[in-house]
């Protein structure tokens, strides 16, 4: 007869360890499996203009099925500017989803906890993030970490999560509707 404690013993060696605690750029070290994490759909959210996030948005989307939906969002009258979809090679969006998980919650909260990297905290009233990752296991489970801007947080974690999220936004193909929003994005600045 195995014991309880056996059990559990193998059902923990079994598991794929999806990313290893040190390194993990968000506070915490307990992920699912990467078999359950797979399944969920990631996006990257970038804004600029108006208050808070901004009025103009930018979303890569990533589902299980390993498409990528790139859409430019003006967001006060919900109007999309354009839209994307590629099919990705099952090894680039694994190698996507493995660095993404590097700032996954440890649990899908929703919108109301302030998930950043780790040593970030909010600073004022209006620290809109600089890009948020959010990770959805189903439309009522979803926990969403923010990027500060550097001027409010720029922490080792914080440093390590930028150059992440650019190398990912690199594995990606080009997309004409990205180039559109940062070239709007940097109008804007001026």
């Amino acid at each position: 007869m195995v014991s309880a404690v056996a059990l559990g013993l193998l059902a923990t060696s079994c598991t794929n360890q999806a990313v290893k605690a040190e390194d993990r750029l968000v506070d915490g070290t307990a992920l699912p499996s990467e078999e359950m994490l797979s399944r969920e759909k990631i996006e990257i959210n970038q804004g600029f203009g108006g208050e808070g996030f901004g009025e103009h948005f930018l979303s890569y989307e990533l589902a299980s099925n390993n498409s990528l939906v790139v859409t430019h969002t003006f967001r006060p009258e919900d109007k999309v500017i354009g839209r994307e979809v590629f099919v990705l090679p099952p090894d680039m969006a694994m190698k996507a989803r493995k660095q993404l998980w590097r700032v996954r919650p440890d649990k899908l909260e929703g919108m109301d906890t302030d998930v950043r990297p780790s040593g970030c905290l909010r600073r004022w009233d209006h620290d809109s993030p600089e890009i948020a990752v959010g990770f959805a296991a189903s439309d009522e489970i979803y926990g969403v970490v923010d990027l500060p801007r550097p001027i409010s947080c720029d922490t080792p974690a914080a440093k390590a999560a930028r150059r992440m999220l650019r190398d990912v936004l690199k594995l990606f193909p080009r997309s004409k509707v990205a180039e559109t929003f940062i070239k709007s994005a940097r109008s804007n600045d001026s």
